[in-house]
């Protein structure tokens, strides 16, 4: 349980690490999608962009993410 709880700490850290060197125009949408809960056409009426490109965005970091954490052996 506790190696568990670890890993899972470790997990989150290696995250947030690669999360903090995406371009701003991702982490934005991230921040405003997981961290605050936004809805894509929320989070598209305060960037002041389309809901497409708000989509585009959030498929594009998780894309970035994923490849990133894999290659470290995370994922």
């Amino acid at each position: 349980m506790i190696l568990d709880y670890l890993i899972t700490k470790e997990q989150i850290h290696q995250l947030a690490e690669e999360v903090h060197k995406l371009d701003d125009i991702y982490k934005s949408v991230l921040e405003l999608k997981y961290i605050n809960g936004f809805s894509n056409d929320e989070i598209a009426s305060f960037l002041k962009i389309k809901k497409k490109t708000v989509e585009m965005r959030l498929y594009r970091a998780n894309l970035i993410l994923r490849e990133r954490l894999k290659e470290q052996g995370h994922v």
